[in-house]
């Protein structure tokens, strides 16, 4: 089972690992590696990212993943977003931290309806969100690349 809690300090190298991974930025960040000051604030919000709600993934007491949603105001709904720890990859944690992530996330009452924005090949994501029930919305092009929108409830 996959607990979500909020990111801790202890959580900062596992962080760095994930958001520095070339498999994960191409996707997140557009190439971008997150510098050590965006990852602290990642572990303590300031006003610029308080509306995006992180949380480290545990399975087994062991942080596997990252996880976050957020209002994107560019596309007027709630999305969310998920990565692995490379050495976690390829065992089903990304369907198992998403689904927990859904649940954690419809007991917020200001979430009618959700969101999954994804690149067009990122077909391991398109996979998971396909296991949870997805259902593609549309395509959309985002930054100059094509986006796959994937409705979940």
């Amino acid at each position: 089972m996959i607990h979500l809690r909020e990111h801790l300090p202890e959580d900062f190298t596992a962080l760095r690992s994930i958001f520095n991974d070339p498999d994960v930025i191409k996707y997140v960040s557009k190439n971008y590696c997150f510098s050590d000051d965006q990852l602290k604030k990642m572990i303590s919000p300031d006003e610029e990212v308080k509306n995006i709600k992180q949380f480290s993934a545990i399975y087994n007491e062991c942080m596997v993943g990252s996880c976050m949603y957020k209002f994107n105001n560019e596309m007027n709904f709630y999305e969310i977003g998920y990565a692995v720890l490379k050495e976690h990859r390829g065992k089903g944690l990304a369907l198992k931290i998403t689904k927990s992530l859904i649940e954690k996330i419809k007991s917020d009452d200001c979430v009618k309806e959700l969101y999954a924005k994804v690149a067009l090949d990122n077909v391991n994501s398109v996979r998971v969100l396909i296991k949870l029930g997805a259902k593609k919305d549309r395509e959309v092009n985002y930054d100059g690349s094509i986006e796959l929108i994937y409705r979940i409830f």
